[in-house]
């Protein structure tokens, strides 16, 4: 049998270690020889075969599943769909949206991945202001009708707010850009509030 070396995967070496060893080749130096392997990675395949433990690999015990190109289109395209939306989306939101759509499945982990290969990054949504335009457009018009006041006799007040927990938003979008999102600030939370005059 030709040397294995690195050129089969690791199932493939579990493969052709428990062959020989059925074959009766059953030495770690003998297999060793025979297989081109490492020792210490002839020694783990071994143990494992002597254990009883399963030479093919579990259902979702790790290994990227491989997904369709319409998957992947879908996958891009949910992400950049809430980029231009600017709403958050998680991996386990993405999984769920493959599922419903396509009809694949893929495990949390190997959307990361495909995310990941396609460009995207997950980091912490940057903080911006939770505003509507009838909000923008209320807040203008009060700058217009006090345009002329001096504010000398009012009072201004102002508000710090302390979050009691984590409140961490992930936001998945393309390596190098750095999204702003609105951000709601979690209900548990300190509110100490303080008010100064311009004239006493």
């Amino acid at each position: 049998m030709a040397a294995v070396g690195h050129n089969y995967s690791e199932v493939e070496r579990r493969r052709i270690v428990k062959i020989l060893m059925d074959s009766g080749v059953n030495t770690v130096s003998q297999l060793v020889v025979r297989t081109g392997l490492a020792k210490s990675t002839v020694t783990g395949i071994r143990a494992r075969i002597l254990a009883g433990r399963p030479v093919e690999r579990k259902v979702g015990s790790g290994g990227m599943r491989k997904l369709s190109p319409l998957a992947i289109d879908a996958l891009t395209e949910e992400v950049e769909g809430a980029l231009v939306e600017r709403r958050p989306v998680t991996a386990s939101h993405l999984a769920h949206h493959l599922e419903a759509h396509v009809g694949e499945v893929a495990s949390v982990r190997s959307v990361r991945r495909y995310l990941h290969r396609e460009g995207f990054v997950a980091k912490k949504a940057r903080r911006g202001p939770l505003m509507s335009d009838r909000h923008k457009l209320n807040r203008q018009a009060w700058c217009v009708l006090h345009s002329g006041n001096q504010f000398m006799t009012t009072i201004f007040i102002n508000k710090a707010k302390f979050q009691l927990h984590r409140n961490t938003v992930l936001v998945w979008h393309r390596r190098g850009e750095q999204p702003r999102y609105g951000v709601p600030d979690h209900s548990s939370s300190v509110n100490s509030w303080e008010g100064y005059p311009l004239q006493v």
